[in-house]
Parts: structure tokens; C-alpha cells; sequence
């Protein structure tokens, strides 16, 4: 009998130890080391890294006498002879008024550059006001690293309409393009657009930037002393943020507005961690004569805390 009572005890219960065995819950996996988080976010960035400029270009889109002096951002009516032996009767307007042109067509725009799959993009700003920028309205589907998707709609549409103008000829795009860089403003969300920049535009074209906001997540913190964060992947390290400021201080040298606005979950600097990572800002300030304005959601203060740098009241919201 009591061998009977355990054979059908043991019937029983088969199902569901074989259940058991088939879903029972995997363990979760090993969480990954520093090494392989760097290794990573390494390999996110030479994903949607564009391609530079060549060495060497296989022709040149502007007229090359026009970048040989630095005089006036207009090619002579002798520079374009040969190029454009015809005069239409739009090039017989002054220079200032075709400039005026230009900046009309072109300028006064907000243009978030947002990062794609080996190369660059923009966004107009469709903000109903410049201090409501940016919101998911404007900005769109782009993550902490600057990098756009398409959204679930699939509506979103990318760089256009700006560029028409500049394409109408030779000279024309000679003329309106240094306008377009000098017009607008451009907003970064990722210290590496800014290097993606560098390595896709010609010098003068960066140089004539005049005005940029960046809009960053910090996601660690930077310059801490405890051992446990000193290896943060890029591009959220003490060294890429140097290098930015870097490339704006060296290379932007039309720069006369910059606004830096961080974001972050639940995090603030210690005192000496935040001199730190304000200094190159406040250097960039005193080089060129500017103020570079500057949110910290940690602080509440509002004025000029250092020669060149000055803090605005309030916390740039998070998207």
C-alpha cells in the first residue's frame, strides 16, 4: 500500500518538476566591469561617428579667391569672372543688401544638430518660445548622446529646407553660407556632436559659429574623489569635457554667446569638483570678453560667481 502511495505521489509530482526544470527563471547575468561598459559606449560612438572631411577635397563648393583674404565675407566681381561669366541681376545688389538677404532666408533660426547613423543632422527648434527650448516638440527623439531615432510616428523629419538657397549656384553658395553658421544658433545635447563638427566642417565654417548652447546630461560625477567613479565610459568623462572646451576655446573663435544648460537625475558636486569642472567655462569667457551663462540644477544662487561665468537661476528640465 504505502509503496502504491508513493508511486503516485511521485506521478504526480513529475509534472511539475519537469515544468520546473524547463521554466524555471534564468540567473541573471554577471553585471559588466568598467572595461566593458568603456568598450561599449566606444563602440556607440564609431557607430554614429561621421565620415571627416578628406585630406584633400576632390573639388571645392566655394570660390576660392573669396577664403584667401579674410576682408569681406563677398567674392570680387573679378574672383567670380570665370566662374560665373554671366551677371545676374541679383549680384548687381550691394553686398550689405544680398547679406540682408541672406540673414532674412536664412538666420535667426534654433537648429538642434543631432547625431545619425555616420553622419550629422539638424533639427529646426519648434519651441513656442526660446526659453521653452528644448522640449520633445522641438528636439524630437534624440538621447542623452545626442543620437536621433525616428520616432514611433514616423513623421519626424530632418534637415531640410535650409539649405536650398545656398544651392542655387556657386556664388550664391559662396556668399550665403558663412551667414547660415554666423545666423543661427546652434544646441548641442552631447559633448561629442561638437567633435563631429570639428571633423566635418571646413575651420573657417566652425570658426564662424557665433552663437551655441549646450544641453547636457550629466550622468556622473565629475572630478569626484571617491575611487569607485574615476572611470567613467566616454563620452561622460573628465576628459571629453575638456576636450570640448578645448575645441571651443582654440577653434570657435567667432563665438559671442554660449549658454550651457545641465540636466541630471539626483546629483550635485562637491565644491571643489564643480571649480573644477566650471573653470575651462569661465577661462572660454575671459578669453573672448563674453559671459558664458551657465544652469546648474544644484544651485540656487543666481550672478556672476567668477570672472566670465555667470549662473542662472532655475534647473534646466529634463525632456
Amino acid at each position: 500500500m504505502n509503496d502504491n502511495l508513493e508511486s503516485l505521489l511521485f506521478l504526480l509530482r513529475l509534472p511539475y518538476f519537469i515544468l520546473s526544470r524547463l521554466f524555471r527563471p534564468s540567473k541573471p547575468p554577471p553585471p559588466k566591469s568598467s572595461i566593458q561598459t568603456r568598450e561599449a559606449a566606444l563602440k556607440r560612438i564609431e557607430t554614429y561617428e561621421p565620415t571627416p572631411l578628406p585630406r584633400i577635397r576632390p573639388r571645392t563648393l566655394t570660390i576660392e579667391d573669396l577664403h584667401r583674404s579674410n576682408e569681406s565675407a563677398f567674392p570680387s566681381s573679378e574672383a567670380v569672372g570665370e566662374a560665373q561669366p554671366s551677371n545676374p541681376p541679383f549680384f548687381r545688389l550691394p553686398p550689405e543688401v544680398r547679406q540682408m538677404i541672406y540673414t532674412e532666408v536664412l538666420g535667426g533660426q534654433t537648429l538642434h544638430i543631432i547625431r545619425k547613423r555616420n553622419r550629422l543632422g539638424f533639427l529646426k527648434c519648434r519651441a513656442p518660445r526660446r526659453e521653452a527650448c528644448p522640449t520633445k516638440s522641438c528636439l524630437g527623439s534624440v538621447d542623452g548622446d545626442g543620437v536621433w531615432t525616428r520616432g514611433v510616428s514616423g513623421k519626424e523629419k530632418t534637415d531640410g529646407g535650409l539649405l536650398d538657397l545656398a544651392l542655387v549656384s556657386r556664388r550664391v553658395y559662396t556668399e550665403a553660407l558663412t551667414v547660415l553658421y554666423a545666423a543661427n544658433e546652434f544646441y548641442l545635447s552631447s559633448l561629442l556632436t561638437l567633435f563631429s563638427l570639428q571633423r566635418t566642417l571646413v575651420p573657417h565654417r566652425l570658426a564662424a559659429i557665433k552663437s551655441l548652447t549646450l544641453y547636457w546630461y550629466l550622468r556622473y560625477p565629475f572630478y569626484s574623489p571617491s575611487p569607485a567613479v574615476l572611470h567613467h565610459p566616454p563620452p561622460h568623462d573628465e576628459a571629453t569635457w575638456e576636450e570640448f572646451w578645448r575645441i571651443m576655446r582654440v577653434e570657435m573663435h567667432g563665438l559671442r554667446k554660449v549658454v550651457v544648460r545641465i540636466w541630471h537625475t539626483d546629483m550635485s558636486l562637491d565644491t571643489e569638483g564643480e571649480r573644477r569642472m566650471l573653470a575651462p567655462l569661465g577661462a572660454l569667457g575671459v578669453e573672448r570678453g563674453l559671459k558664458v551663462m551657465v544652469w546648474l540644477p544644484w544651485k540656487g544662487e543666481e550672478g556672476e560667481v567668477a570672472e566670465g561665468l555667470i549662473l542662472m537661476r532655475g534647473a534646466a528640465s529634463a525632456l
